[in-house]
């Protein structure tokens, strides 16, 4: 794992990765139509996106030991298999769970499992977002990483979601672009506008946003 992080995810492609989370964090959190004051960020890697969040409760989760060092002082870390149940994570507790680039990197039975684990995490009408590719706009590259196991697109991260008694708040098959090293504008005024415009060039990730219902339960 720490190999993966060297060359996927090398300084080269993280610079000025913190500003752009910033943006991206302050963006997201505006479309939750509820307050978040303790936020999981799971499958955290660097904490890019936590590290960013203005919440009075903030936690990490991630299997890479390099998820302590990199975080900020007011998030806590835990690190574990997120397709497991983590102790160290209080049930029914958390207003939002992010998930940045995660899922893919599961098979379908093990991001059912993650699915499950992070429903049990949430509070009742807890929300869930999640950022990732977008098969149907980057297939030529998506398996530029060798680590993607399972594709998805947003009509079936839906319903994936749906299948779970979750209920869509939005979806924006086209969010960001596939990567940070995508032609993603680095002026921060640029970024914002690309945030907020309807028009994205280059956009390959996708973000879904949902609520859990009463419906979506953890069963052992």
């Amino acid at each position: 794992m720490e190999k993966y992080f060297d060359t996927r995810l090398n300084q080269d492609f993280r610079k000025g990765a913190s500003d752009i989370w910033r943006l991206v964090a302050a963006d997201l959190l505006k479309k939750i139509p509820a307050k978040c004051d303790r936020v999981l960020d799971l499958g955290a890697g660097y904490g890019d996106f936590i590290n960013q969040v203005n919440a009075p409760e903030k936690w990490a989760a991630d299997l890479w030991p390099g998820l302590e060092r990199n975080i900020t002082n007011d998030v806590r870390a835990v690190i574990g298999d997120i397709t497991t149940p983590i102790d160290t994570l209080p049930q029914n507790h958390f207003d939002l769970c992010f998930m940045s680039n995660v899922l893919e990197h599961f098979t379908i039975d093990d991001a059912q499992k993650i699915l499950d684990h992070t429903t049990s995490y949430l509070k009742k009408d807890g929300y869930i977002a999640l950022l990732q590719p977008n098969f149907k706009y980057c297939s030529k590259v998506y398996y530029d990483d060798y680590t993607h196991k399972t594709i998805f697109t947003a009509e079936g991260l839906c319903n994936f979601l749906l299948d779970n008694d979750y209920e869509i708040l939005s979806c924006q098959p086209r969010y960001l672009p596939y990567s940070f090293k995508s032609r993603l504008p680095r002026p921060l005024w640029a970024v914002k506008l690309y945030l907020q415009s309807p028009w994205k060039p280059l956009a390959a990730q996708m973000l879904i946003l949902a609520r859990k219902n009463e419906k979506s339960v953890y069963a052992e």
